[in-house]
């Protein structure tokens, strides 16, 4: 199996006077070691803090683990949750790492599958680079739409706004991630449907929606033009609550990763693809950290996969 190019920062996340590896890159390459899924990364962090990312290198489904501007300091998360509500957190960086830069790109190695999916985690990704990876041959774009609507107070709290720029970018991309308050940044509403309809619109291929009752994937056929709400193509997954609210953790990026192996690289019937998504996700969410090869076990048990 070829594998796939993963670009974001990792970052550590506070947890009481120690620190814990986090990420889309963290938890979407745990998704992939787990489903059997090889990949390549492009990332950075301080060499000092290696040690706690050492486990997505150390897989044998990591080819390559490729880490620039090592002298920077990792990007820092302290999380914060409002007690019963797992999906209202409260985001402060404590620290930064470089933006990636055109030259970062062609570190990538060459035998990957054409897909890249890139994971920011706040601004680091300028989009200008999406038309980069296109030229370098990554015909396949995948990406969380965070890291463009994510802003920083000048006291380093976390905010949503909108992505001036999505007009413009969004036709590159094939598969996108998105969340019910991203939908509202975007355009005005927490919708799923409506949201993932407007994206569509804007010649985005695939939509992955994910709320705190679960998740809608929304697709349109490139060949059906001009748009017609009409021809989209919805699939609803309801899934249960998370064990605790730090379960959520990981939650989009278990989704996102799990999809487009399923998806993308597997080549499932796309109801088929959502249904196995959504049941891994589910499964990931009882548990605390980043989803396990047992949890896909589990999973494999009772959905006859």
């Amino acid at each position: 199996m070829k594998s796939v190019a993963v670009i974001g920062h990792v970052c550590k996340d506070v947890v009481g006077d120690d620190f814990m590896p986090g990420s889309g890159v963290f938890y979407g390459c745990c998704a992939f070691f787990s489903l059997g899924q090889t990949y390549n990364i492009l990332t950075k962090h301080n060499e000092q803090d290696a040690k706690y990312f050492q486990t997505l290198k150390d897989n044998p489904h990591c080819q390559q683990m490729i880490v620039t501007n090592e002298k920077f300091p990792t990007t820092t998360f302290q999380n914060s949750y409002i007690e019963g509500k797992s999906d209202q957190r409260v985001s402060i960086v404590k620290d930064r790492s470089a933006l990636f830069i055109e030259d970062d790109l062609k570190l990538l190695p060459k035998n990957d599958e054409g897909v890249a999916i890139v994971t920011p985690l706040i601004g680091e990704f300028p989009p200008e680079l999406f038309q980069k990876l296109v030229e370098l041959g990554y015909q396949t774009i995948v990406t969380d739409v965070q890291g463009f609507t994510r802003k920083l107070s000048p006291e380093g709290t976390v905010m949503q706004g909108d992505w001036e720029e999505k007009e413009k970018f969004l036709p590159l991309i094939t598969v996108l991630k998105i969340d019910n308050k991203e939908s509202m940044v975007l355009f005005g509403t927490p919708d799923l449907r409506k949201g993932s309809v407007e994206l569509l619109k804007r010649g985005v291929k695939i939509v992955v929606a994910t709320s705190a009752e679960g998740v809608l994937f929304s697709s349109y056929p490139e060949s059906s033009q001009p748009f017609s709400e009409e021809k989209c193509v919805f699939e609803w997954r309801e899934w249960k609550q998370p064990k605790t609210a730090e379960c959520r953790t990981g939650r989009g990026d278990t989704t996102l990763f799990s999809f487009v192996h399923f998806f993308l690289l597997r080549k499932l019937p796309f109801a088929t693809a959502c249904t196995l998504t959504a049941s891994i996700t589910e499964a990931k969410m009882q548990v605390m950290g980043p989803l396990t090869p047992s949890v896909v076990e589990d999973v494999k048990k009772i959905t006859s996969w």
